[in-house]
């Protein structure tokens, strides 16, 4: 999505709202398609004295299953967007300055760049999960399956003595 940002680069004041949703359901995320919801930017574009902002938060929810027990789990992300809007950069890049050469800003391009970085790498369905058994396979949230005290797990002793 486009906005256009003439009137705001050629004035001393203004804003411009913005209330965007995009669908990002089909982008490819680690193999998968995590953003099963519309991805929504909250903010607006402002001009004070002179110095064009982009200010905002963009909320998604990740869609993915937990890292120990493989239950699918939904969790919200949010992020905070500042940038200075500038039509050219002299000297060195900055990471809180947006070029927009042509006084347009692709919001799509500022959305996946927030975004991506703010998605979790690692996904529980609760902090405290205790994950599957690497025995039996049983989900140990639900029940206690024993396995733990047995002792023909092949790789236990292995481990036990990795140090020694």
């Amino acid at each position: 999505m486009k906005v256009d940002l003439r009137p705001l680069f050629t004035a001393d004041t203004g804003a411009i709202p913005l209330d965007l949703t995009f669908d990002l359901s089909g982008l490819d995320v680690s193999g998968g398609y995590p953003l099963c919801e519309p991805v929504r930017f909250t903010g607006g574009v402002y001009n004070r004295a002179g110095v064009v902002t982009l200010e905002g938060e963009i909320s998604a929810v990740y869609s993915a299953p937990c890292d120990r027990c493989g239950k699918e789990t939904n969790a919200p992300v949010c992020c905070h967007v500042t940038y200075v809007l500038t039509e050219a950069m002299a000297g060195e890049e900055r990471d809180d300055y947006w070029v927009v050469p042509d006084r347009v800003l692709d919001m799509d391009e500022v959305v996946l760049t927030e975004l991506f970085p703010a998605l979790p790498s690692k996904h529980l369905c609760s902090p405290d999960c205790k994950g599957l058994c690497p025995v039996c396979g049983a989900d140990r949230n639900v029940a206690d399956c024993g396995c733990s005290d047995r002792k023909d797990n092949p790789f236990a002793d292995a481990l036990a003595n990795f140090f020694d």
